[in-house]
């Protein structure tokens, strides 16, 4: 696969883009420092606090990434509100600067990269506000996607590595990261990337999203993979009470919108494709089909249901 011939910027002038994201990262810190103590624990935090207590590599509800931080913050501040949800503010922070480099691998200056973050910030202030996998699960799909624009650019397959670290890391935070690998593998074998079938790198960093998720997959195993009966109970109940009428419908008109962005992007970049050219063909098709495959229903607490029935 050829790598990309996007001018690269000058040193100084990358750095004080990447400050200039932090910046704009560290802003949502600050404010859900300042405002996140002002209504309460959350109820689904309560349950996230009393696992936190007891750490294990699984639990009913989630997987263990998000009681871990929680154990982390109640170590460094107490029982605090704002200190609670520290942890879940930062993952949305990291998530924002990695939305702007994302915006420079794929050839983007300045104003590019900082509208990209500003892009992101309205999520990253609504999901930082409670400590719950949601904020960690996005990271790790962001994280993935800078990763896979890393490749891409690069032809390095060593960010194999990072990419089966980031699933792995998806895997122990909330069991949606399935769908992020499906369109991974349509745009893998769609583009130039399939040339690396053969990279020791491309299978390692397999085998280490494998190893990650390992100890998680081996406490379901033991617990009866109690986590897919919690989800068909849940499953069960939207359908008793109602929540579910318009199901099919949402899942039509929830993914359209980005599915159809991704495919006029597609068809622009073959319009404008020459030799020379950077093409990020797996990041887009990763985005088409990602979007249109991921079940998209949320009841009145805001988890995402997945029909395990």
């Amino acid at each position: 696969m050829r790598g990309p011939v996007l001018p690269e910027h000058p040193t100084k002038s990358r750095r004080a883009d990447l400050w200039l994201l932090i910046a704009i990262a560290a802003t949502t810190v600050v404010a859900h420092w300042l405002t996140g103590g002002r209504y309460g624990f959350h109820r689904d935090e309560l349950a996230t606090l009393d696992d936190a207590r007891h750490l294990a590599w699984g639990y009913v509800a989630y997987p263990p990434v998000t009681p871990f931080f929680g154990w982390l913050s109640l170590h460094l501040f107490g029982t605090s509100l704002v200190g609670f949800r520290f942890f879940a503010s930062l993952a949305n922070a990291i998530a924002i600067v990695l939305a702007g480099l994302i915006a420079r691998e794929l050839g983007g200056r300045r104003t590019a990269q900082l509208l990209a973050a500003c892009a992101s910030v309205p999520f990253a202030l609504v999901a930082g506000a409670l400590m719950q996998y949601v904020s960690f699960d996005y990271l790790a799909w962001v994280a993935a996607a800078y990763f896979v624009a890393r490749l891409c650019r690069s032809s390095d397959p060593r960010w194999w590595l990072a990419i089966g670290a980031a699933i792995g890391f998806g895997m122990l935070s909330k069991y949606s990261m399935p769908f992020l690998v499906a369109g991974l593998t349509v745009g893998f074998f769609t583009s130039g990337l399939r040339s690396q079938l053969g990279s020791k790198w491309l299978w390692l960093g397999a085998g280490l999203a494998l190893l990650l998720f390992l100890p998680n997959f081996l406490w379901q195993w033991r617990h009866d993979f109690v986590s897919l009966a919690f989800l068909q109970h849940i499953h069960a109940r939207d359908i008793r009470i109602g929540r579910t009428s318009s199901f099919l419908p949402d899942q039509l008109e929830i993914p359209m919108e980005p599915f159809a962005r991704a495919v006029e992007i597609v068809l622009k970049d073959s319009e404008l494709r020459d030799d020379r050219g950077y093409t990020p063909e797996v990041v887009l098709w990763d985005h088409a089909v990602r979007h249109s495959a991921y079940v998209q229903s949320r009841h009145a607490t805001g988890r995402v249901l997945v029909a395990a029935a």
